[in-house]
């Protein structure tokens, strides 16, 4: 379970210069949830990680969703 998500989080964040301070910060307690999951064998901590982690990878598409939806709404409205 820690390659996988280490192999998930190296493939989402390979280039760190681009990725924000929150971003790593998240990063840092996805990793430390990921050793905790496999000390205390705990599944619950597993999925929280899981969801953490794809969740916040997610958020620069709803950004981008946003925008987009911002400048259609502008072209229409003004």
């Amino acid at each position: 379970i820690l390659l996988v998500t280490g192999v998930l989080i190296y493939s989402v964040y390979h280039n760190a210069l681009e990725v924000e301070i929150w971003q790593l910060a998240i990063w840092c307690v996805c990793v430390i949830l990921s050793f905790y999951s496999v000390v205390k064998k705990s599944l619950a901590t597993v999925i929280l990680n899981l969801i953490l982690f794809f969740g916040v990878s997610l958020i620069p598409v709803w950004q981008s969703a946003h925008q987009n939806f911002q400048s259609v709404f502008k072209l229409f409205f003004g």
